[in-house]
């Protein structure tokens, strides 16, 4: 997911987002095999995203890996902490 709301507009449009980050967990959790457990998913979440994130169980990283944009990947800043059953 990759938002292009104005900060100025995220108060006004935190349903929506949620209802984006809900859809994005729910396909998530479907396309799970045995290899894989809700808990091991991460999020790039920004100061204006993260809320959304955390409404949904997921948790502030305390120290993100930030050689991460070294490999050409996102840094992940929030993991999921709670269970699949909360969606």
């Amino acid at each position: 997911l990759r938002s292009s709301i104005a900060k100025e507009q995220v108060d006004r449009c935190a349903a929506s987002q949620d209802a984006c980050v809900e859809a994005l967990l729910e396909a998530w959790v479907e396309s799970l095999g045995d290899e894989y457990q809700f808990e091991d998913l991460g999020a790039s979440a920004t100061l204006y995203t993260s809320d959304a994130f955390e409404r949904y169980g997921f948790a502030e990283v305390e120290a993100p890996d930030l050689t991460a944009l070294g490999r050409g990947e996102p840094i992940v800043t929030h993991e999921a902490r709670l269970p699949a059953a909360i969606i």
